[in-house]
This record gives C-alpha cells, structure tokens and sequence, in this order.
C-alpha cells in the first residue's frame, strides 16, 4: 500500500496523487504524460442534477466494454435547494432496495454544507467494488430529507475491474 504521508489536501491534488500512484510516477514526478502505459482503464462521470427530492434516483451509465468497476473516488455537493441533509447511496439496480445486497454504497446522513469529497487510496481493488445492470449502469440517490428542489454536482471515478477469462 502506498505511502499517505505525501497526500495532498485538495480534491484535484488528491486526484492528481491517486493518478499518480495508479501509474506509479513518483509523488514529485510533476505531470502525468499523455498516452502513459497502464493495465487499467480510468473512467469519469460527472453531472449534474436539478429538482430533487427525498425519493429521486439518479443513473449514471459506464461503458458497455466491462460490467465490474472498482469506485475510487467520490465527490458530491449540493448547489442549492431546501434540504438540510442528505443521505447519499448508490446501488447496482435500479430501485434498489435501501440495506439489501444491491446497495453497495451508504454514506451517513449529513449536513449538506458537508460535501462528499473522498478518494479511496490504493490501486485498482482498493475501492468499492460495483457491478453495472443490463444497460450498463449504477444508481445513486442523494436522500435529501426535504423539498423538490434541491441540484447537486457530482464527480465519479471507477477504474475498470479485470475479469476472468
């Protein structure tokens, strides 16, 4: 497991140091070069989303290439709305039964002047591991605890997990 002493404080430093250990350049190493070999692939998938209240849920869709994903980092902020809390989760299907097996990501209610902001260190198999359904999507809902409102801006990185063949 890679150091953590060296891990900057920033959202885009922390994203720039997870790259940076994912293609192993040294913390000091500067860029990261365009075309740098690596045996993974990084995806993002970032929006936006705008009158929502306490039951909406939101697909996000992943390429059709692989249905196992490895969720490494996770940024989501409210923009404006009535809510005072949120309760985000994320699962493999949609309408997916809130503690069962295909919710596989829960995060306790908080404020939402605390935005979600975290990168989960290692590399690809030190996250959250997620299976895409058939049309090659995850779910998520923000649990807001109140109003029909409320928008958030969300940013998601996977790393795609390596199937048996």
């Amino acid at each position: 497991m890679p150091s953590t002493a060296d891990r900057p404080k920033t959202w885009n430093d922390d994203i720039r140091w997870l790259l940076a250990r994912l293609l192993g350049i040294p913390s000091g190493g500067g860029e990261i070069p365009v075309g740098a070999p690596t045996s993974f692939v990084l995806e993002r998938v970032q929006g936006s989303v705008l009158g929502q209240d306490s039951a909406s849920e939101v697909a996000i869709t992943l390429p059709t290439y692989t249905k196992f994903w490895w969720l490494v980092a996770v940024r989501f902020y409210r923009t404006s709305g009535t809510a005072a809390n949120m309760q985000f989760t994320m699962g493999e299907i949609a309408g997916y039964t809130s503690g069962s097996i295909q919710e596989r990501v829960s995060v306790r209610q908080r404020a939402v002047s605390k935005p979600i902001d975290d990168v989960l260190l290692g590399s690809p198999g030190a996250g959250l591991p997620l299976q895409t359904d058939g049309s090659s999507q995850l779910h998520f809902r923000p649990g807001w605890n109140a109003g029909a409102d409320n928008a958030a801006d969300y940013d998601f990185w996977f790393v795609q997990a390596i199937e048996a063949q």
